[in-house]
């Protein structure tokens, strides 16, 4: 997984929140969501997070990497709307939610 470090919430705006909630709320269900949250957002380890849901670690870790693959999946089906491709040129991410998509670890190819 790519370094977050250089990503900053603060540079933010609301429309880059809101546009990566909705990928997120879009693409997945809601628990998947809370997992995706917990752990990739605001750093809980899968122990950590299925301790606070009162759930088997195991259980955490299955429905975070199905939520992930499904994650990608979306992704995939969306790639034209979410960068600009020119047949000789790499993709580049167009916004900071897509940034931060990429830093954690999701490609859109």
């Amino acid at each position: 997984m790519a370094d977050h470090g250089n990503l900053s919430y603060a540079d933010w705006s609301r429309y880059d929140v809101r546009e990566s909630l909705e990928l997120l709320m879009d693409a997945l269900e809601p628990r998947q969501v809370a997992l995706i949250v917990l752990t990739d957002v605001f750093g809980f380890t899968p122990t950590e997070t299925a301790s606070a849901l009162g759930q088997p670690a195991t259980a955490v870790k299955a429905a975070l990497h199905r939520a992930r693959k499904r994650l990608k999946k979306a992704s995939d089906r969306q790639f034209h709307l979410l960068v600009e491709v020119d047949e000789n040129t790499e993709a580049m991410p167009k916004s900071k939610a897509d940034r931060l998509f990429t830093a954690l670890g999701y490609s859109y190819r």
